[in-house]
């Protein structure tokens, strides 16, 4: 077993890899769920040194924080100097009480993305494994079974 941090392995070859292991081909255009955090920033980096032209990104603005706007122009001025096409849309989160807040956000955030996904472009979403710890966590508090834990 490797004592090698599992974050040190990243890089555009490593992403270029998984890339090829999903059968997308270089001219697969590739939309990049862009929250403008750490993971989100360094996987749009990682595409546009491996498939520049073929690459496009959408943020979602919840609108839940004071500052979500200068998020979504920070966003937008990223995009600007990697050359990216960028959409963003602002929405609003309802029917927060089937499930609460922040199940509320993820519905919302996912039918905001497929409005902003073509037929033939695949979305690519980031999460260091924090965010999957945190998820599993998240599911085991509240009672998840096998089921919702896979």
């Amino acid at each position: 077993m490797s004592s090698k941090n599992i974050d040190s392995d990243f890089s555009p070859q490593a992403l270029a890899d998984v890339l090829d292991r999903l059968g997308l081909s270089s001219l697969t255009p590739l939309k990049v769920a862009f929250s403008g955090g750490l993971d989100s920033t360094v996987l749009l980096h990682a595409l546009c040194a491996l498939r520049a032209p073929r690459v496009s990104a959408v943020h979602v603005d919840h609108a839940l924080q004071a500052n979500s706007a200068q998020w979504a122009q920070h966003c937008e001025e990223i995009c600007l100097q990697l050359q990216v096409p960028f959409a963003m849309e602002r929405i609003q989160v309802t029917d927060i009480q089937d499930g609460g807040l922040e199940a509320a956000a993820r519905r919302a955030r996912y039918a905001s993305l497929a409005r902003h996904l073509s037929a033939a472009e695949v979305l690519l979403t980031a999460h260091h494994l924090d965010d999957q710890a945190e998820t599993l966590l998240l599911h085991l508090l509240r009672g998840t079974g096998v089921h919702g834990l896979a």
